[in-house]
C-alpha cells in the first residue's frame, strides 16, 4: 500500500504543479461521490477544507484488498477518460502514472498490472504486449471482444474466467471470419489459407482444438453456465 500511495503522491504533485485539465482535488472528489458514494456536500469541512480519500483509503488495511486495487482501477478509468482530446503533455503525465505503479508492482513481486486500463492478474511482459496489440487492432469487433475479455479477466474478487474465455474465442473467430467471409471460425479455418494467409498444421489444429473446447457443453462457456460447483469450472489458469 506504500508504494501506491507515494505513486498516488506523485500524481498529486504532477497535476498540481501545471494547469492540466483535472486537478488531483477532482479526482478525490469523484472517489467521494461516485465510488464512496457519499454526499458531495460533506466532502469539505466548515472550514472549506477537503478530505483526503484515495491515500487514506488504500492505506487501510480494513477495507479488503480487492476494493482497494479497484478504486486504483477507478482513478485510472478517470484520468484515461480525459486523455481523449487533450494535450500530449496530460496523456504523458497519465501514461508515467500507470509506468510507475506498474514498476513498483513488479519491484515489489506483486502479482498485478496495469494493462489497457485494468488491474489485472498478469505478470509477464510478453503477455501484457500481446494484450495491449491485440487491444489495439483496428477491428472494431476484435476490440470489443477482447476488452470484455480483459475486464472478466481482471474481475475482482474473482475472475469471470468463463466469459473471459468465450469473448477471447470469440475475438479469434471475428477476425477470421472477416478475411475469409465464412460464417463460423471452424470454416474460417479451413479456408484461411486462401486469402494468403499459410497457417501451419498443428498451429490451425489447435485454433479448431480451442474453440471445440468453448462449445463443449461441459465447459459450459458457449452455453448456458454450470453450476459454480460443477463438474467443470473454468480457472484463472
Amino acid at each position: 500500500s506504500n508504494a501506491i500511495c507515494n505513486t498516488l503522491d506523485l500524481l498529486e504533485k504532477e497535476l498540481d504543479s501545471q494547469a492540466h485539465v483535472v486537478r488531483y482535488e477532482d479526482i478525490e472528489l469523484e472517489l467521494w461521490c461516485h465510488f464512496l458514494n457519499q454526499k458531495r456536500s460533506d466532502f469539505y469541512n466548515e472550514y472549506g477544507h477537503r478530505r483526503i480519500i484515495a491515500t487514506n483509503y488504500v492505506d487501510n488495511t480494513r477495507n479488503p484488498w480487492h476494493m482497494r486495487l479497484d478504486m486504483l482501477e477507478f482513478i485510472i478509468q478517470y484520468l484515461l477518460c480525459y486523455q481523449i482530446g487533450y494535450s500530449d503533455n496530460f496523456k504523458r503525465l497519465c501514461d508515467n502514472f500507470v509506468n510507475i505503479m506498474n514498476i513498483e508492482f513488479k519491484r515489489l513481486r506483486y502479482g498485478y498490472r496495469i494493462v489497457d486500463g485494468l488491474v489485472c492478474e498478469v505478470t509477464s511482459n510478453e503477455e501484457i504486449k500481446s494484450i495491449k496489440t491485440a487491444a489495439n487492432d483496428k477491428n472494431t469487433s476484435v476490440q470489443e471482444h477482447l476488452q470484455k475479455a480483459l475486464e472478466h479477466y481482471a474481475k475482482r474478487p474473482e475472475g469471470d474466467y468463463r466469459n473471459s474465455i468465450k469473448e477471447s474465442i470469440s475475438a479469434v473467430e471475428a477476425i477470421c471470419r472477416e478475411l475469409t467471409g465464412e460464417s463460423t471460425l471452424g470454416k474460417a479455418i479451413s479456408n484461411l489459407e486462401k486469402t494468403g494467409i499459410a497457417l501451419q498444421s498443428q498451429f490451425k489444429q489447435g485454433l479448431q482444438n480451442l474453440y471445440n473446447y468453448t462449445n463443449d457443453e461441459a465447459t459450459g462457456i458457449r452455453h448456458a453456465s454450470m453450476e459454480p460447483d460443477g463438474e467443470y469450472v473454468p480457472s484463472q489458469d
